[in-house]
């Protein structure tokens, strides 16, 4: 008499949301960038570093005054895994204090890019920053105006002592043209090597 062998159906795991006290324009950019609910993985940025700082329990005791200051609440989802086995539920003011500046500075990072970019193709800089603050909902209760020009204009200050002028598509149009009409990579190399 043969039997056949029945396979066992694993039930899936309850996961565990924790909520990180964030910033309210914080937050509206994690879910514009990640959704409402992030699960952490370790294939990005925010990922990675959240599954450190969960792991390491801190001792930092003046955080919990700042962390008082973040309004609103990102949640973030792990596996019963990563919380029980792993030892990442060390969620402490401090460790969110530290991962709210990592978001802020990937913001900043990114108004940065993108402003430094809208003007390269001519677009005024008050528009720009309008463009990027639309683009995450951000209002004046969130990040103020004059707080991003602010930083962007420091930021131009920065790439300009570092010897980084920012590039206007209008400068670079003829060239893009010429690489454009040689059409090969053969011609190409050659008026990259001839120009080197």
């Amino acid at each position: 008499m043969q039997t056949t062998p029945t396979a066992q159906v694993k039930k899936p795991e309850k996961k565990i949301t924790l909520f990180i006290p964030v910033k309210s324009y914080v937050q509206k950019y994690l879910v514009k960038r990640y959704g409402s609910l992030y699960t952490v993985s370790k294939r990005d940025a925010i990922g990675i570093v959240l599954f450190q700082m969960l792991r390491r329990p801190s001792t930092e005791a003046r955080a919990t005054e700042r962390i008082k200051t973040y309004t609103a609440k990102y949640p973030v989802v792990l596996s019963p895994k990563d919380f029980w086995k792993r030892g990442c539920r060390n969620l402490d003011d401090a460790m969110s204090i530290e991962w709210h500046k990592l978001v802020e500075d990937l913001i900043y990072q990114e108004y940065c890019g993108y402003i430094e970019n809208l003007e390269a193709h001519g677009v005024e800089q008050r528009y720009a920053i309008e463009a990027f603050m639309a683009k995450y909902d951000f209002d004046e209760t969130d990040i103020k105006f004059e707080t991003i020009k602010k930083a962007y204009q420091r930021f131009r200050v920065e790439q300009t002592k570092l010897g980084i002028l920012p590039i206007k598509v209008s400068d670079i149009l003829p060239y893009l043209c010429a690489l454009n009409m040689l059409g090969s990579r053969k011609k190409i190399k050659k008026v990259v090597k001839s120009a080197a």
